[in-house]
């Protein structure tokens, strides 16, 4: 998907619609953990995909599930705007929903993007079509997890580092303490960041 972005191949980036879908929680498990142990994860990659800062945040209450565990809120709908203008929208589940399940379409001017299902084998039998579901991460990304250790690894042995750096780290974070911020308020807030080191530029 990088990729094919980075080479225009579906125009100017405009719009990334997201979900992140879980079975259950561990014991203990909160409302703010939402943002950051879950939807943590579109935060960083969006930012990635469009290779943009964000500017402004926003968390949406929506109708709750009855498929919860605990006392949090879940779901909850989760928004950003870059600073050139780009939206993002993150569905986060956090209990109760079928399957671990991931999606992401990136709209652009001349056509969508989206993240492959996982490659499994198609079953059918009696009238219907099926593809097995992962329940935990593992299932679904752990083969991208092993690469990705291996060529940071990789890098470090031949002194060409890869991957995300402190500022990444940071800017997430940032964005993840607007988020609260402001499913407590109810309004959107913005982003604000440090300015960016040069030794990131």
């Amino acid at each position: 998907m990088k990729e094919a972005i980075d080479n225009s191949e579906i125009g100017e980036p405009l719009m990334i619609h997201s979900a992140h879908r879980n079975i259950s929680q561990s014991p203990g498990f909160e409302t703010d953990y939402a943002i950051t142990r879950v939807a943590i994860h579109e935060i960083d990659i969006s930012r990635w995909l469009l290779d943009e800062e964000y500017d402004e945040v926003q968390v949406l209450k929506v109708k709750q599930s009855n498929h919860t565990a605990g006392d949090w809120l879940n779901p909850q709908l989760v928004m950003f705007k870059t600073h050139s203008g780009q939206r993002v929208d993150v569905e986060v589940q956090t209990d109760g929903a079928y399957a671990y399940d991931i999606r992401c379409q990136v709209v652009g001017e001349s056509g969508t993007l989206d993240l492959p299902d996982p490659a499994t084998v198609v079953k059918r039998n009696n009238q219907s079509v099926s593809n097995d579901l992962p329940s935990t991460w593992a299932g679904r990304f752990g083969k991208s997890y092993d690469d990705e250790f291996l060529g940071w690894a990789k890098g470090i042995l031949n002194d060409n580092i890869v991957g995300a750096s402190t500022w990444d780290g940071y800017a997430a974070c940032v964005t993840t303490d607007a988020l609260i911020k402001s499913r407590q308020t109810g309004n959107p807030e913005k982003v604000v960041m440090i300015e960016q080191p040069d030794i990131y530029k």
